[in-house]
């Protein structure tokens, strides 16, 4: 777990919170505009300071872009700080690591969003994307699936090749949500409760299984 921060000064408060100011601004034009047909003069505009003034905390686009990122690592090593003990109940932590998940997306949709529309064109910020976000999500799951695993659990023993599938069963269902899908969007609680059952029930019936031995 992350140890608290000790205050920073007034100076520096004020000066973090006029670059939070500008970088929430960013991630809005990002998310509704695009990376490419969002200006820093529309970014400034939007944050309420003169151009120049952004220019004395970020050096261009791609700068404030990588701030944006930077946010949305703090902010998900924030909500997500109690999965980092280590559960010996599967079944608390799975419905724990569902409200993270479903928290984190509340929280950072904006932020999430204009990464995305930059994401593919540019291999920097995806190669960032990765080993500041998916990668330690990837890597703190594979950490908490071994001890559910080694005291019986759970029955599959590639801790690695399970957490990358939860991952990319996760992910998926972001884009689900975030491409509309009316059941993932309306029934969120409905959802968890489906991923539940298949991360403990499984999908096929009991007597398929029977049959199949």
């Amino acid at each position: 777990m992350s140890e608290a921060k000790p205050e920073l000064p007034r100076r520096e408060r004020q000066s973090a919170a006029r670059a939070n100011q500008i970088l929430d601004a960013a991630a809005a034009l990002f998310a509704e505009r695009g990376f490419h047909r969002t200006t820093t003069r529309d970014i400034a505009e939007a944050a309420d300071v003169a151009e120049g003034t952004l220019y004395n905390y970020f050096a261009n686009k791609d700068d404030l872009l990588i701030g944006v990122l930077q946010r949305l690592s703090e902010s998900i090593e924030t909500i997500s700080a109690p999965m980092y003990q280590i559960s010996t109940d599967a079944r608390a932590y799975f419905t724990a690591l569902l409200e993270v998940i479903q928290s984190v997306q509340e929280q950072n949709l904006v932020r999430i969003l204009a990464i995305l529309s930059e994401i593919m064109a540019n291999a920097e910020l995806r190669a960032r994307f990765y080993s500041q976000l998916v990668d330690p999500g990837i890597q703190a799951l594979e950490r908490n699936l071994k001890p559910l695993t080694a005291n019986g659990q759970i029955r599959q023993a590639d801790t690695a090749g399970l957490a990358r599938l939860l991952a990319s069963f996760f992910i998926g269902l972001f884009f689900l949500e975030l491409l509309g899908d009316p059941v993932v969007s309306n029934d969120r609680n409905r959802i968890d409760e489906v991923s539940l059952s298949v991360i403990f029930d499984g999908i096929i019936a009991k007597n398929q299984e029977d049959q199949s031995r």
